[in-house]
C-alpha cells in the first residue's frame, strides 16, 4: 500500500450504468480531467475505507465522517485489478 498526502480534491463522474455491464465495470467514481498522483485518469474509486463507493453521494457522504488530519484507505480500480491507497485528508 502507497502512502500520499492529498485533499482529495478529485474531478470525476459516477460510473455510467451502461459501460459498467457494457465493459464490467464496479460502481464508483470514475476519475477524469487532471488527476493527480498517486490517482490517474481512467482510475475508477470503488471504496473509502471499506465503505462502498457507488456514486459522489456516497463518497461525500463517507468523507464527511472524517477530520482534516484523519487518515483513510481508497481502493481503486485500474486495469481491471484493485489496488489500496493510504491518504491524509487535509482541508
Amino acid at each position: 500500500m502507497e502512502n500520499y498526502q492529498d485533499d482529495l480534491q478529485i474531478q470525476g463522474e459516477s460510473v455510467d450504468p451502461f459501460w459498467q455491464t457494457y465493459q464490467d465495470l464496479p460502481q464508483g467514481i470514475h476519475v477524469k480531467g487532471s488527476a493527480r498522483p498517486p490517482l490517474r485518469n481512467g482510475d475508477i474509486i470503488v471504496c473509502i475505507d471499506q465503505q462502498p463507493v457507488k456514486d459522489w453521494a456516497s463518497a461525500e457522504q463517507i468523507l464527511a465522517q472524517y477530520e482534516p488530519g484523519d487518515t483513510v484507505i481508497i481502493t481503486v480500480y485500474r486495469n481491471h485489478k484493485k489496488f489500496h491507497l493510504k491518504l491524509i485528508i487535509y482541508d
